[in-house]
């Protein structure tokens, strides 16, 4: 549903549609904020307010750029601990936007396993809990692909290296992770 904006200097209405930010042209200050894809039409002549940014998302508390994925990233796992997946350029923090684990079918351990991805040495809440006997007789691979859009995961600092964590090492087969995303 479009938001309806009227110029209080000339009456002029404006209809802004979703995912455009409005500002006053005299004052830096936003007037209005809308959510995505509709484009914005002018019903009068408007010089008060103009676009400032297109393609805005809300993680829930901001308002961020939403990211075509620039990088990608994969690292395979079979140690207990973490194993690096992406370390960003120096001075810059990664943003995590989706990915796929990918447990091979020869994947054996002592136990019950788990796959977390760690920003640095905290969990970013992304977690799969894996039996390996169950994947024996099940015979394949298992795919598990995760999306973050339209926000993703942002590393809460820079220079923070993203890691794959195995809770225990796996005696055949292996864990490859890939993903992508964007550095800022």
């Amino acid at each position: 549903m479009p938001v309806i904006l009227i110029d209080p200097t000339t009456g002029n209405t404006i209809v802004a549609g979703q995912g455009i930010l409005l500002r006053s042209s005299s004052t830096p200050s936003i007037v209005a904020r809308v959510a995505a894809h509709t484009p914005i039409q002018t019903l009068g002549t408007i010089n008060a307010l103009d676009v400032v940014s297109l393609g805005m998302a809300s993680d829930g508390v901001n308002w961020n750029p939403i990211n075509t994925p620039l990088f990608f990233k994969s690292a395979q796992a079979t140690a207990a601990g973490s194993t690096a997946l992406w370390t960003p350029t120096a001075g810059k923090h990664f943003q995590l936007m989706g990915g796929v684990i990918m447990l091979s079918k020869e994947a054996a351990c002592a136990g019950a396993e788990y796959v977390e991805l760690l920003d640095a040495a905290a969990s970013i809440g992304l977690r799969w809990d894996f039996s390996t006997a169950a994947l024996v007789a099940m015979g394949q691979c298992v795919v598990i692909p995760f999306d973050l859009k339209p926000c993703g995961y942002y590393s809460a600092a820079a220079n923070n290296v993203l890691n794959i964590k195995l809770n225990g090492a796996l005696t055949a087969g292996n864990c490859s992770v890939s993903c992508w995303g964007v550095e800022q």
